[in-house]
């Protein structure tokens, strides 16, 4: 693989500041194939920016979600017949991170035919004292550090932060959700877990202010922990769909409808 060809999504929504850091994280690496996906941000610094960028970017009409790669269609002939990366723009790769990952990450692929996708470990040893979700961060992240099938590479659930895709599989598809990801130094910074909760900057108040359809026990500006317990809850989802299908085409569960049957026959002839 040339990872100097293979396509990089970021998906772009009302911040500046963490996709800047992202691009140039890229572009310093010879990244070149960026396509950056906007999800119709109103962000003026962002707005400039996008159009000042000597990168395919993508302005949707309207918000289409952090499955925007997937679901606006525009991408189609990519995702089918190519291996591909999506990130979301506030995930930045460690600054120790080796030049190689993007062949790391397929060859862990290659490994395990199996795995739909492969990405960076999010950090969860260096989050700051400042930050007001830091303990519910930690309690959250920590089991995806727990399953280790190879030395750094865990078996957990990856939403939409940077990481390697197989071709052809798309959100609705249970296999979406067969992921790995890698230990260090392989390993990426949720860039809002470093943010200072009791001063918060104009961009973030922005953001979180076009994010007010939101509401849960968490902050709004603890998105990603949303997106996070939404990732467990589909999974879960999943999970007891396949067992309810895998119920009711049993033999065991024919042969109770049966006698349910019979039973409720007699009950009506009696």
């Amino acid at each position: 693989m040339n990872p100097n060809k293979i396509k990089i999504f970021i998906i772009s929504y009302n911040r500046f500041i963490y996709l800047k850091k992202l691009v140039d994280f890229l572009i310093l690496r010879d990244n070149s194939e960026i396509i950056i996906v906007d999800n119709n941000s109103t962000y003026p610094p962002l707005i400039k920016y996008l159009e000042s960028l000597p990168l395919r970017v993508i302005r949707m009409k309207e918000n289409i979600g952090h499955l925007v790669v997937w679901k606006c269609g525009l991408f189609d002939d990519i995702l089918n017949n190519e291996y591909y990366i999506v990130s979301d723009s506030d995930v930045l790769p460690d600054s120790n991170t080796p030049n190689d990952f993007i062949n790391h990450f397929y060859e862990i692929l290659q490994r395990y035919p199996n795995i739909t996708k492969v990405g960076f470990g999010l950090r969860i040893d260096d989050i700051p004292d400042f930050y007001g979700f830091k303990k519910k961060v930690i309690e959250w992240e920590k089991h995806y550090w727990e399953k280790e099938i190879e030395p750094n590479v865990y078996e957990c659930e990856i939403d939409t932060t940077f990481a390697m895709y197989r071709p052809g599989i798309y959100p609705d598809k249970k296999e979406w959700w067969f992921s790995l990801r890698t230990g260090f130094p392989y390993v990426s910074q949720h860039l809002t877990w470093y943010e200072d909760s009791l001063n918060i900057s104009e961009e973030s108040k922005f953001y979180q202010s076009s994010l007010n359809q939101f509401s849960s026990e968490w902050s709004i500006t603890d998105i990603s922990l949303l997106k996070e317990e939404n990732t467990m809850l589909k999974k879960r989802i999943k999970e007891v769909e396949e067992a309810h299908n895998k119920l009711i085409s049993s033999n065991l569960y024919k042969k109770l409808v049966l006698i349910i049957n019979i039973i409720n026959y007699f009950k009506i002839k009696k």
